[in-house]
């Protein structure tokens, strides 16, 4: 039994390297400087902003992802500042952390724009406190995975904006830190993995803006994956969708009013988990203070 418990959490190890790292958001257009800390605000003030994941529902230890941040731009200095605490669990393995944000704008023209960004922080990958050994006396691998493993890291991104259009890209745990909590097997890798974006935002009158947009994902031991998507706000209310190329089909939709923001997305999954999930669900708030 013991043998069987050391195995089973080696695997999970295996598949936490080869599988997508990174906390997965399915609501990017409101969610960008989740993973690009290049992303400034275009007024003064302050937003603080809460994410949260369920995915695959109806899955036992399926993953779920936090994360709650506030940024905001420093006026008249063309600098933006903030920081976020995230924790992302899948199964028994949990990783928190938390990032400070840092970007610099430079005005290009009247409508163009860039920025540069990075986020450095520290984070924990561990087994999750709910994990109990067979016995007392169990193999020192489960003692050492619980007391986890820590690490700094950063990641960088820059950002352009002309007009309605913008684009960026991004790589986060750009250090790649390297861990393992037994020598029965190999070390595992963060990769790095790189995010590139795009959209335009589109106003067709006074109160109706369309804003298609697309997130591609590439890392070293997957496919690339690509997310593309539509937003249409009617004033204060929002509507929309996403496509995840071989994965899921998304609804979403969401009210702004004052300072106040509250988006949901559903996903239905469309690769073979659609026989045993029945979805993932997200939901978003954000406020925003005066200047």
């Amino acid at each position: 039994m013991r043998q069987l418990y050391t195995f089973l959490i080696i695997i999970g190890f295996a598949q936490f390297a080869a599988a997508q790292q990174y906390p997965l958001f399915t609501n990017f257009i409101t969610n960008k400087y989740g993973f690009n800390p290049a992303i400034n605000m275009d007024t003064a003030g302050v937003c603080a902003n809460l994410v949260f994941r369920k995915q695959w529902t109806g899955i036992d230890l399926a993953p779920q992802t936090m994360i709650a941040g506030v940024r905001g731009r420093v006026k008249p200095f063309p600098i933006g500042a903030g920081g976020y605490f995230f924790t992302d669990q899948a199964g028994v393995l949990k990783r928190t952390g938390a990032y400070g944000m840092f970007n610099f704008v430079q005005t290009l023209s009247k409508d163009t724009r860039i920025s540069v960004g990075a986020s450095v922080g520290f984070y924990t990958f561990r087994l999750d406190d709910s994990y109990k050994p067979p016995t007392d006396d169990f193999d020192q691998l489960v003692p050492s995975a619980l007391d986890g493993k820590q690490f700094a890291d950063f990641n960088a991104g820059i950002y352009l904006e002309h007009k309605g259009l913008y684009a960026g890209f991004s790589v986060p745990q750009v250090l790649e830190r390297q861990f393992d909590f037994t020598d029965l097997a190999e070390k595992s890798i963060l990769l790095r993995h790189y995010y590139i974006m795009a959209g335009y935002r589109h106003k067709l009158n006074d109160k109706i803006w369309v804003e298609p947009t697309v997130l591609v994902k590439y890392f070293e031991t997957a496919p690339l994956q690509v997310d593309g998507g539509m937003k249409i706000t009617f004033d204060k209310f929002w509507i929309g969708g996403t496509y995840r190329k071989d994965d899921a089909m998304t609804a979403m939709a969401g009210v702004n009013w004052d300072n106040f923001g509250l988006g949901y997305a559903f996903d239905v999954t469309t690769s073979k988990l659609r026989t045993v999930s029945t979805g993932t669900h997200e939901i978003s708030l954000e406020m925003c203070l005066g200047k």
